[in-house]
């Protein structure tokens, strides 16, 4: 088996891995035995049908699978202080930020947005200076951050949506479809929080695994929608009841 052959091997195992899908999800779409599937990966014997079979089902291009294997990216977790500073003074270059890191194409951004196509095209240019995404020679965008990329937590991304984005989040009633908002106020010791810290962050890791195997359906309220997830506890008391409370 070539380096290639090993390489491209890897990028595939890595996309299932990163979807949650194991042999025996993928034998099952490919209609084929999972020893099949097994044996395919072992000694890397792909025919060309059969890699474009699995990229269908992962929802990839096998183009992708391919240039990963001569071309390691580099992908950002976090950018700079002065890179979020550029983001707020401009909302137009956020809003085609966040829609790049939430595989919008070009086409999707056109269509739910009242933007010029060139305008739209030179903030993606800056959005590749800033090394979060790539614009292909087709205008298709490529992003590139990690898996655990996140704003700065004291930056300024973090403050604006502290002191704007929160108190406009909770400004509902949580009724309609779609929506879901549970509090919960009890007492718990340091052994409990640890272990409802493990599962709030599998709720987390359960919404970036949906957010990214949804990635191919059609963004901008057609087959997907914005859809914002808050997950939050902290040691605190009840405003009223901390004037009467001893010591």
């Amino acid at each position: 088996m070539s380096t290639n052959t090993k390489t491209l091997i890897i990028n595939i195992k890595r996309e299932l891995k990163r979807q949650g899908i194991n042999y025996q999800d993928l034998a099952y779409q490919l209609n084929i035995a999972e020893s099949t599937v097994k044996k395919m990966f072992a000694k890397g014997n792909f025919s060309l049908d059969r890699l474009d079979q699995i990229c269908d089902a992962l929802g990839v291009e096998l183009l992708d699978m391919v240039e990963n294997v001569n071309d390691e990216v580099t992908r950002i977790s976090k950018l700079t202080v002065q890179q979020e500073n550029a983001l707020l003074s401009d909302f137009t270059l956020l809003l085609v930020a966040y829609a790049a890191i939430n595989f919008w194409s070009l086409e999707d951004i056109l269509y739910r947005y009242k933007l010029e196509r060139n305008d739209v095209i030179a903030r993606l240019k800056i959005l590749e200076g800033f090394g979060i995404l790539e614009v292909r020679s087709n205008q298709r965008i490529r992003p590139l951050i990690s898996n655990n990329f996140q704003w700065l937590p004291d930056g300024p991304l973090s403050a604006f949506f502290r002191e704007h984005f929160i108190p406009a989040f909770f400004d509902h009633d949580f009724k309609e479809p779609g929506s879901l908002r549970v509090i919960r106020y009890g007492d718990l010791t340091d052994q409990s929080k640890v272990k409802l810290d493990r599962k709030c962050m599998e709720l987390v890791d359960l919404y970036d695994t949906l957010t990214y195997q949804d990635r191919h359906f059609r963004p901008g309220d057609r087959e997907r929608k914005s859809t914002t997830m808050v997950v939050a506890y902290r040691t605190w008391t009840i405003g009223p009841w901390t004037g009467i409370r001893k010591g």
